[in-house]
């Protein structure tokens, strides 16, 4: 078994002024080399942190001074994050997704055993979200532990070898994306069809369902394909909740 590095037991939180807890009693562990994905309600994106007057490099060697621990070459994490070209760029005049990389930089700097990250990719592109996926997956692969909290389906399913799930301050479902996929996860057909001189879709279940069967006999349908079980699904039926930016 893998050694744990992180163990949480028994976990409340209570807000001053509070009837009841918010956090009502969790328990977790995750081990070393695990990226474990925390999801729930009520997230509060986080904005980067960062020196707005100084360069990227700039600002990587100030917190670079912050600790007593070994860091990288503040060019070297730059490149790793894709920001080498913009090295001398002062970090307000950086786009946001340029931003958000810049953080991410600064978070690894010094080759952490434990990374913590919340909402990494909040309000990117397809194309800096990606980057910045690429950036945790290669932690991940140098046998860093990556403690993810976000709302990002498409990072939890690409990155997280567990997730869990919390709903009303407790943890509801905790497991790999396979096996949550498996367990709350729905897989579908979806039908395009011609009514009324319009393109339409429906949604049976992946069965031989007999709206489906109706449908095909009728010889309108110009396609279909199927939609597999995803953790959005999972979200949904666990949490009662749409994430956000997911389709139903």
């Amino acid at each position: 078994m893998q050694e744990e590095v992180i163990r949480v037991q028994g976990l409340r939180v209570r807000y001053p002024a509070a009837a009841r807890d918010a956090v009502t009693g969790i328990d977790f562990a995750v081990a070393a080399g695990e990226v474990f994905g925390l999801l729930g309600i009520g997230v509060g994106f986080e904005l980067p942190a960062y020196f707005p007057k100084l360069t990227a490099r700039e600002n990587l060697a100030a917190f670079a001074a912050l600790y007593r621990r070994p860091a990288d070459r503040p060019e070297q994490v730059l490149a790793t994050v894709g920001l080498a070209g913009a090295a001398d760029q002062r970090a307000a005049t950086l786009s946001k997704g340029m931003k958000m990389r810049l953080n991410l930089a600064r978070a690894i700097l010094h080759r952490p055993d434990v990374l913590f990250l919340d909402e990494p990719t909040s309000g990117l592109d397809p194309a800096n979200a990606a980057e910045v996926r690429a950036v945790i997956r290669a932690q991940a692969d140098a046998g860093r532990t990556v403690f993810l909290t976000t709302h990002d389906m498409p990072a939890v399913e690409e990155l997280c070898t567990r997730v869990a799930f919390m709903r009303d301050g407790a943890i509801v479902a905790i497991d790999t994306p396979r096996n949550l996929r498996l367990a709350y996860g729905r897989r579908s057909v979806i039908a395009e069809f011609a009514e009324a001189g319009q393109l339409r879709h429906a949604e049976f279940p992946a069965t031989d369902d007999p709206g489906l069967l109706a449908l095909l006999a009728t010889g309108r349908v110009q396609t279909v394909h199927t939609r597999e079980a995803a953790l959005a699904d999972v979200f949904i039926a666990v949490t009662n909740r749409t994430p956000a930016g997911a389709t139903p």
